[in-house]
C-alpha cells in the first residue's frame, strides 16, 4: 500500500469522520488510478459516505464504479457504498440520455439550417474519450458556430425551446 491510500484520521467535533476533504480526494484519486487503495476505509460507513459525496462533487462517481467493476473489486466493496454509487450512476445515466437527445435535436436543427457546428468540451469528450458517455458528467452542451451563423443558431435554439440567459 502506498501513502496516497492511507487516510489520516483526526477526530474532532468539527470533523466527526476525522478525515480531511483533501484526504478523501487523495483516496478517490488512488481508487481511480487503481493503486490498490485501502478498501478497508470503505468499511467505515461515515468514511464511505463522505467518499461517495467526494466522488459526486468531483463528477467521477460513474467513473469510479466503472474502474472498480473492470478491475474486479466492485463486489469486494461494502454494499452500502455500492448502493450509493449505483444511485448516482443511475442519475448520470438518465441525464446522459437526456443530453444525447438534446445533442441530436440541436444537431438536426442546425443541420436543417445549413449551420456547421462543432460539439465541444464535456459532451464531446463523453462520446469520444470515455468507454460510455455517462462516465463523463456534464450539465451543459457547448457548441461552436461561426460568427455569421450566431443569429441563425439562436433562432434554431429558440425553436427548440431554449431561451437566452441574461446575466
Amino acid at each position: 500500500m502506498n501513502d496516497a491510500s492511507r487516510i489520516p484520521v483526526s477526530e474532532s467535533p468539527r470533523n466527526p469522520g476525522g478525515v480531511s476533504k483533501r484526504s478523501y480526494t487523495t483516496l478517490l484519486g488512488s481508487l481511480l488510478r487503481e493503486e490498490g487503495a485501502e478498501r478497508s476505509t470503505l468499511e467505515r460507513p461515515e468514511l464511505a459516505a463522505a467518499l461517495v459525496d467526494c466522488a459526486i462533487d468531483h463528477g467521477v462517481a460513474s467513473l469510479l464504479r466503472y474502474h472498480l467493476k473492470t478491475n474486479g473489486t466492485w463486489n469486494e466493496t461494502p454494499l452500502r457504498f455500492r448502493h450509493a454509487i449505483d444511485q448516482e450512476v443511475r442519475k448520470q445515466s438518465l441525464l446522459e440520455l437526456t443530453r444525447r437527445e438534446e445533442v441530436r435535436s440541436l444537431s438536426i436543427a442546425l443541420s436543417q439550417r445549413d449551420i456547421p457546428s462543432v460539439l465541444l468540451k464535456g459532451a464531446a469528450l463523453a462520446y469520444t474519450h470515455y468507454p460510455a458517455p455517462n462516465l463523463r458528467p456534464c450539465d451543459d452542451i457547448d457548441v461552436l458556430v461561426a460568427k455569421p451563423d450566431v443569429q441563425s443558431s439562436e433562432d434554431a435554439l429558440r425553436a427548440l425551446g431554449y431561451r437566452r440567459k441574461l446575466s
